[in-house]
């Protein structure tokens, strides 16, 4: 069995051919908290752009501008632990980070990580009013794959 595997499972209470039973939480806990995750991901996908940081003048905020100062304040849904039922003790638990962010299996705090750099860095992203599934995977997976961050060849820039 693989070494992330073997992460995944230990303290699940699951007995793996490579380890005994653990007498951690139940399996049906960490599913639950899988499903947590999950929605955190996708909320991360949906409105993460409103957390990237797109002001240089940080906490100036013209009318144009009035939605960043909204976020800031709470308005929009939170993109914390606590709003999706995980806490602290949950960031090290290794999770499945659901399709395209790698590694397939990570902690907690990785995938956070991984989808803060994604899309709430320099660049936001509103694509979920896409009603077209292909292409609203094919965004994703061109966002997460590269963080936001592709990297183009000499050739591809000219």
């Amino acid at each position: 069995m693989s070494s992330e595997w073997d992460r995944f499972f230990s303290g699940t209470g699951v007995k793996t051919p490579d380890q005994p039973a653990a007498a951690a939480p139940s399996l049906h806990t960490i599913q639950y908290k899988q499903g947590k995750v999950e929605s955190l991901i996708w909320a991360y996908r949906d409105v993460g752009y409103l957390y990237a940081r797109l002001n240089p003048l940080v906490g100036y905020y013209s009318a144009d501008l009035l939605y960043m100062n909204e976020q800031d304040q709470g308005i929009y849904e939170t993109l914390t632990l606590r709003e999706f039922g995980l806490d602290e003790g949950d960031l090290d638990t290794v999770f499945s980070s659901v399709r395209v962010l790698q590694p397939p299996l990570a902690p907690l705090r990785d995938i956070i990580q991984s989808l803060r750099e994604t899309y709430c860095s320099s660049i936001g992203i509103e694509f979920l009013h896409i009603q077209n599934k292909k292409m609203r995977r094919w965004i994703i997976e061109k966002m997460e794959t590269t963080h936001g961050k592709p990297v183009f060849g000499a050739e591809k820039k000219r």
